[in-house]
């Protein structure tokens, strides 16, 4: 059963709970593949929402652009404990940190960063639609650039049996033939050395229905002395409640995660000498490597959140891959060389932050107190040479690589000539947290040029700084 704990289980859980039941994960999937209908169901089960609801409340798009769109924009993080059924007599749970991405190509940005604080990724794929251009680019992001470890769920395998009027053979056969193209763009890239794949016999791919709640694995079929048969017949009589009821999907989708993805000290071990550039023999790097939370404090920050109901005030979403974060640290951003104090430490519970006074590496945190740019590398302040140009040299994740560059261009010009400095501030915090965008300010006109990916980022980003500064927009401009 996966379930909310109150907040001092949750304390308990994050800072001493078994790393071997630790799981940080992303979901990942082509728009309108159903991925944030699929995560209400993990919500459901977890109390966060009424069982009415789940599949059409879509709980983790909580910001307004979103729900009026019906897409994902912002990653959003949910903290759930899970206890798996097998394991009766097992009382402590597993502790899933989940990442909800956006799925439209305006957005990968938020993906990549999700990735970063992600060990695995579970890739979710409309059964009608197949492999999509956007399926093809997070299997790249996940697997070849951020080492995330893949498990497939194969969505909206009720419109196989309701629309194209398959048969259970050949419904299986179009699954079989998903799998295969998931494979092989795993295995051109998945790390050296690696058997990284998917498998439906292996239970590292499950299939089902988001929109109805109900989905199963081969492991699950044989446990419930079930046969794909049965499944379609209670489909076409309409029996919704008892697929529901017998193959509820948060149950195949957890299982493959506890059973195929790494836990944070596992992947450590071949992620960071991937993904950071320091020396892997130093008592930094062998930290890193063990996910150590007794070693020297380092993390990334992978999320920067804007909240209308704090002011616009940031808060800042990431990973500790080292040490132990206290609610009492100064950090130093190694990029940007600056000094920041906490004012706020603790968990992202999609847009509510659980105060918890100490973060251990192999967690995400959320905290209160300063911002930066999203892909910032911090660590102690305490720990910072004191020699500035060895400071210089402090060495940092490596720089996130992005899907796509800023290829579209608005102008935005202040409505009040007051508040040009306004502007500038207010557009530069909605950088820090979207840097796939870039602005510079033309001399000539005194306008500020804002370029993004696609028309889509600039036209959000445009309501976001005129919600706090009145601007007048110009017209896209496509190089």
């Amino acid at each position: 059963m996966v379930k909310v704990k109150n907040p001092d289980e949750i304390v308990h859980l994050i800072t001493a709970g078994s790393y071997q039941k630790k799981r940080l994960f992303s979901i990942v999937a082509h728009i309108d593949h159903g991925k944030t209908t699929a995560t209400d169901y993990l919500l459901r089960r977890a109390g966060l929402m009424r069982e009415e609801d789940a599949g059409q409340l879509q709980m983790t798009d909580s910001d307004e652009e979103e729900q009026a769109r019906g897409i994902t924009i912002f990653t959003s993080v949910v903290l759930l404990a899970f206890n798996d059924p097998r394991k009766p007599d097992d009382d402590e749970p597993y502790i899933l940190q989940i990442n909800d991405t956006p799925g439209h190509i305006s957005f990968t940005g938020e993906v990549s960063r999700a990735l970063r604080g992600s060990d695995g990724a579970i890739i979710l794929v409309d059964a009608l639609e197949g492999v999509m251009t956007q399926t093809e680019t997070n299997i790249r992001l996940s697997v070849g650039e951020e080492f995330c470890k893949p498990v497939l769920f194969i969505n909206k395998v009720d419109r196989l049996i309701s629309e194209l009027k398959l048969s259970p053979q050949d419904t299986f056969s179009k699954i079989d033939k998903i799998s295969r193209q998931v494979n092989e763009l795993i295995k051109k890239i998945r790390p050296e050395g690696s058997s990284w794949g998917v498998d439906f016999a292996k239970n590292s791919v499950a299939v089902g229905s988001a929109k109805h709640g109900w989905g199963f694995t081969y492991e699950i079929l044989l446990e419930k002395g079930l046969k794909p048969q049965d499944v379609f017949a209670k489909y076409n009589e309409g029996d919704i409640q008892w697929l529901r009821d017998s193959l509820p999907l948060d149950e195949p989708m957890l299982r493959m995660v506890v059973d195929h993805l790494p836990n944070p000290v596992e992947a450590s071990k071949y992620r960071i000498p991937h993904i950071w550039a320091g020396d892997l023999n130093s008592e930094l790097g062998q930290s890193l490597q063990n996910c150590d939370p007794k070693g020297p404090l380092y993390g990334m920050i992978t999320k920067i959140f804007l909240d209308p109901r704090r002011g616009y005030q940031a808060t800042l979403i990431g990973r500790v891959f080292s040490g132990t974060f206290d609610q009492t640290d100064s950090v130093y951003l190694i990029n940007s060389r600056k000094t920041s104090r906490v004012k706020r430490l603790g968990v992202m519970e999609i847009t509510d932050l659980l105060d918890i006074p100490q973060v251990p590496a192999g967690n995400l945190f959320a905290l209160y107190g300063f911002i930066c740019p999203s892909g910032e590398t911090f660590m102690s302040a305490s720990d910072v040479p004191k020699d500035r140009e060895e400071a210089y040299q402090l060495p940092t994740f490596e720089k996130i690589q992005y899907a796509c560059e800023p290829v579209v261009s608005r102008s935005i010009r202040a409505l009040d000539p007051q508040e040009i400095d306004k502007l500038d501030t207010v557009v530069s915090k909605w950088l820090q947290a979207d840097p796939t965008a870039m602005y510079r300010l033309d001399k000539e006109s005194g306008e500020f040029i804002l370029s993004g990916i696609d028309p889509l980022q600039i036209e959000i980003l445009t309501k976001r700084i005129n919600n706090q500064v009145a601007i007048q927009i110009g017209e896209p401009i496509i190089v």
